[in-house]
């Protein structure tokens, strides 16, 4: 008499094994075959779905970093021979927030600012000064300063490729355009402080200086390494470049990622 077996199968399907962050189904299948020793050997398989992990999804982030500026704007104060122009280097943050699709494409909107600075000073020496504090004039030091700063709010949207290196690691690259918003003042003061007594001081505008706000249109591009800590947490470093008719800036940033 032929003893009988049941022994779960599992067979794939060859769509099951074309297909790639989805859910993955195995197909029934029931078969019977004799073994060699005479035995008859039910097999029997059970339709199962199994999830599989999917890369798509909303993410965001925050950055953090520093940035070399070079600008235009400037100004020249004639009467002391003094130039100032902000830039250099200086650091820079924002924040992130995009859409990664299957095919490992997405779309990213960005804000970052960043504030570049120039400054000269030059001590003037001892001075006779009128303190409108005390309505009197005494001997004060004087010190004369001349300062521009250009302050920049940039919102940037562009497409953006992720390659997968390994199971932890992702390049990420990213090509747009940004809209900057300029905040750009200059000028001069003179403070006197008064001799023996540093508790009276005073300070006055000079003539000279500016102040304008513009917005420009420019191209950005990125290209960055990110790092996965758990789950959707990522870590990363990127190289970023932005440039407009106003300025050109270079910008190395860390970054934190989640993805929902």
């Amino acid at each position: 008499m032929k003893k009988r077996y049941l022994m779960p199968l599992l067979v794939m399907s060859p769509a099951v094994l074309a297909a790639q962050n989805a859910n993955v189904e195995y197909d029934v299948d029931a078969v019977e075959v004799d073994s060699p020793n005479g035995e008859e050997v039910v097999e029997v398989a059970e339709e199962v779905e199994l999830p599989v992990t999917s890369n798509s999804g909303i993410y965001t982030g925050l950055e953090y970093g520093i940035s070399s500026v070079d600008q235009d704007y400037h100004t020249n104060f004639p009467k002391d021979k003094v130039n100032v122009k902000p830039g250099g280097g200086t650091d820079i943050g924002g924040a992130f927030i995009g859409y990664r699709f299957e095919n490992n494409l997405g779309v990213e909107f960005g804000y970052n600012q960043y504030k570049a600075k120039d400054s000269f000073g030059k001590n003037m020496g001892v001075v006779e000064h009128l303190f409108t504090e005390s309505g009197s004039a005494l001997q004060a030091n004087q010190e004369r300063s001349w300062d521009a700063n250009t302050t920049a709010h940039q919102y940037s949207v562009k497409p953006v490729y992720f390659m997968p290196l390994t199971d932890k690691f992702t390049l990420k690259a990213g090509l747009g355009l940004v809209l900057t918003h300029y905040s750009y003042h200059s000028g001069s003061e003179d403070e006197f402080e008064a001799v023996g007594n540093d508790d009276l001081e005073q300070t006055i505008s000079r003539e000279g200086g500016e102040h304008h706000t513009e917005n420009a249109v420019g191209g950005i591009a990125s290209v960055g390494l990110n790092y996965n800590v758990y789950k959707g947490l990522d870590l990363g470093v990127s190289a970023q470049y932005q440039i407009d008719h106003v300025a050109n800036v270079s910008e190395l940033l860390l970054s934190a990622t989640y993805q929902f």
